[in-house]
């Protein structure tokens, strides 16, 4: 279920907490109302606040996807979809008829799903460019629920492409840290996502991931999660398989020279092209499979949070 907020509430904030007499600051939906004057909340100090009006501090930061507040609700806060790549936000573009309304330099997009504010991001590809984006959408419109969207790399042969992940939990490579997500309407979790800045080919290490109960790759959701974990905000994760790691189409140049958004440079690739002529059907292949693995996770996104 999507993360509900704390419903508005008025305490005292100076002076004896709890005694129930009126007060002139109330804490709701991002803002801090002191003697009729808002002023915006970033979601890093919705929880210190509520804490302070409340008596009990800062709120405590939970160790899964879940909100602070309440774990089962539907905060009043917008449905905030991420994307590591333009290809894979070009769906939910299509389905939620998303706008462009930049907040500064935040290239952020609107719309609606039903009755639910919705806003989309592109985050760029890596942990670094996603907690940063992720940082900003958080601070700038306070979410109430955050859903990563995208493709991922399988670790075996087998999986089908647009294969959904919907991991169970979320491991990060570099922190060894173990973050799980909210559950997203009627989706069933399993397995375990992997995200690393690395581009993983080895066979001994994806043996030893498979090994671990990992089953699928990417390299951005883990940041996300730590993010949202810090500052209080539900999360969720729902990707595709587009490729296997086990038949990787590049090689390490070629990764090394792609672009934030995910876009190769074209002399590497033809160098690499130029050497591995083989290579050109896969190529042709993994761009089709890409398109049909962000069509289906961003499906399976939106149908998921419609049904909640």
């Amino acid at each position: 279920m999507l993360g509900r907020l704390a419903r508005p509430g008025t305490a005292e904030l100076f002076g004896t907490h709890g005694t129930g007499r009126p007060s002139p600051i109330t804490v709701a939906e991002g803002r801090l109302v002191v003697r009729g004057t808002v002023r915006r909340l970033s979601t890093r100090h919705r929880g210190a606040v509520r804490g302070a009006v409340t008596g009990g501090g800062p709120a405590p930061r939970p160790e899964d996807g879940r909100s602070e507040a309440d774990p089962t609700g539907d905060g009043p806060g917008p449905l905030a979809f991420l994307c590591a790549m333009p290809l894979e936000l070009k769906p939910l573009r299509r389905r939620l008829a998303l706008r462009d309304e930049p907040v500064g330099d935040l290239r952020l997009q609107r719309g609606r799903l039903d009755q639910r504010r919705v806003v989309a991001a592109v985050t760029g590809m890596g942990t670094a460019r996603a907690r940063a984006v992720c940082r900003q959408v958080l601070d700038a419109v306070a979410p109430g629920h955050v859903v990563m969207v995208g493709i991922a790399g399988a670790l075996d042969d087998v999986t089908p492409i647009a294969a959904l992940v919907v991991p169970e939990l979320v491991l990060d490579a570099a922190t060894g840290a173990a973050h799980r997500p909210a559950p997203l309407g009627p989706l069933r979790a399993g397995g375990m996502l992997w995200t690393s800045d690395a581009f993983i080919t080895d066979p001994d290490e994806l043996a030893a991931l498979r090994a671990r109960g990992v089953t699928a790759l990417d390299m951005e959701t883990a940041a996300v999660a730590a993010e949202c974990a810090s500052a209080g905000v539900a999360w969720s994760v729902v990707r595709a398989i587009s490729d296997r790691a086990t038949e990787p189409v590049f090689d390490n140049e070629v990764f090394a020279r792609t672009t934030d958004e995910g876009q190769p440079d074209r002399e590497a690739v033809a160098r690499f092209l130029a050497r591995h002529p083989t290579r050109v059907p896969r190529m042709v292949r993994l761009a089709a499979d890409a398109k049909r693995a962000a069509e289906a996770a961003a499906a399976a996104a939106v149908a998921a949070c419609a049904a909640t």
